[in-house]
């Protein structure tokens, strides 16, 4: 049995559309606004979903499709018969509120890369991708007080301010290889193999501000530079190592075109292994912003920093009516509580996390030669979260912080191809004297298909 490859200009073209991708990947910056939130653990957890998961609150563990990457379970891979490759970017927009202030940031950028192809058509699939895995991206004012050991004013009052800060940025990606298994008609195994890496910094900040700077004499100001300062306590960690997920999916027919899907999966936990650097760093103003002079204190360096990700569960069901409708529902859970964490802040700490989402799709007529907008497919869905974050309280207990959400969206055939567009929207609550977040995020996916391996017919 003998294959070959037909190279076009299309597929070049496509090619080089995800070395681009990969290339701006490294480079960009965080996938998600801000959020305090990911100043605890590893940061905020980024949906694995593509935007065909996304439309309907990110349900894909029981039921796929042949025309879409599922990166939920590697089980259902095996559904594929053509070669895919999926590239989508996302913009992430939040209003974070406290008592008494409310502030909005927005993110956007590349998010992933998927390709998917039949080693054996209708029996083994293989796939390749690169995604974000967590996100860290905060900056919390914790406020400005008066320094009452600096120079007075003739009334008594500070002229030296210092104001306190909490930042950080970074987080974790993963490049990961699947398959999916077709055993019978009825059963299908997934296996996925994933490169985590990345690295994180955490700073806490304390400004020294002489109000002094702004007077008009030059040598009232020159002294005032020499109390604008800044003292950083500075946290870098860089990790990476492998992680596993076992994937499995029973389908059996109900009815003419009907079907029962039950899906499984398991991430293995994964124990992460790199780096740990903590400096205390003084930065002082030059004039220039931009170069400020750094004086740098080591106070630990840690060449043999672990963490882990902890074992995960899935268990997903699905109804579909082939070609037309599906509703799913899945349920996640995840228990972060032994997770070594550096949250920057003794008011937060990690616990158990579930999640329990429903999502539907629906297609009018996927063969209609009339209406395009009967070949469309419509989803949406909602979700509910107890996220892993715990709000610890004055009396010693805990408040789980929770998320709800909702979400549509839909995919337009191009051709043999696709363009998926997903929103979603949803609050993010901790309770009382914790901060609460309203967002929206927006997905777009592209979907392109062919069928690069082909039987020779003659020898």
């Amino acid at each position: 049995m003998q294959y070959y490859i037909i190279m076009s200009k299309k597929r070049i073209s496509v090619v080089s559309l995800v070395l681009l991708w990969i290339a701006c990947s490294f480079q960009a910056a965080a996938q998600m606004a801000q959020t305090p939130y990911s100043s605890m653990g590893i940061g905020s957890l980024n949906p694995q979903g593509f935007a065909s998961n996304q439309g309907k609150a990110g349900v894909g563990i029981a039921q796929s499709s042949p025309w879409f990457i599922n990166n939920l379970n590697p089980a259902l891979l095996s559904n594929v018969n053509l070669t895919l490759i999926e590239v989508g970017g996302s913009y992430d927009g939040r209003t974070v509120h406290d008592e008494q202030y409310s502030q909005f940031s927005g993110s956007g950028n590349l998010s992933y890369i998927s390709i998917a192809f039949p080693i054996m058509a209708g029996k083994w699939t293989m796939n390749f991708g690169f995604n974000p895995y967590s996100n860290i991206n905060y900056r919390i004012n914790q406020g400005t007080s008066p320094v009452m050991t600096g120079p007075l004013a003739p009334d008594g009052s500070a002229y030296i301010y210092r104001s306190q800060s909490l930042q950080g940025e970074g987080g974790l990606r993963t490049a990961y290889w699947s398959n999916g298994v077709r055993l019978n008609k009825n059963f299908s195994i997934g296996l996925k193999a994933s490169y985590l890496f990345g690295f994180y910094t955490r700073e806490q900040i304390s400004s020294y501000r002489d109000e002094r700077a702004f007077d008009l004499d030059p040598s009232v100001a020159e002294e005032a530079f020499r109390f604008s300062y800044l003292t950083a306590y500075q946290d870098k960690i860089s990790v990476s190592d492998l992680a596993v997920q076992l994937g499995g999916r029973y389908r059996g027919k109900i009815g003419e075109k009907k079907w029962l899907n039950i899906g499984l999966t398991y991430d293995v936990q994964a124990d992460l292994s790199g780096s740990r650097e903590i400096a205390l760093e003084r930065r002082v103003s030059t004039g220039n912003p931009y170069a400020p002079e750094v004086i740098r204190q080591p106070i630990l360096d840690d060449p043999g920093y672990t963490t882990d990700l902890p074992a995960k569960l899935g268990v997903g069901l699905a109804f579909e009516k082939e070609y037309k409708y599906s509703i799913a529902l899945d349920f996640t859970q995840q228990d972060w509580s032994n997770h070594l964490q550096n949250s920057g802040s003794d008011a937060y700490s990690l616990g158990n996390a579930y999640k329990l989402a429903l999502g539907g799709e629906f297609t009018p007529d996927m063969f209609s030669v009339r209406s395009y907008f009967s070949r469309v497919a419509y989803r949406a869905g909602l979700s509910f979260e107890q996220t892993p974050y715990l709000i610890l309280n004055d009396n010693g207990g805990s408040t789980n912080v929770t998320e709800m959400a909702v979400s549509a969206g839909a995919s337009f055939p191009v051709g043999y191809n696709f363009l998926s567009v997903a929103g979603a929207a949803g609050v993010r609550d901790g309770g009382d004297n914790a901060f609460r977040e309203n967002y929206f995020q927006i997905t777009l996916g592209v979907t392109f298909s062919e069928r690069w391996f082909i039987r020779r017919k003659y020898d």
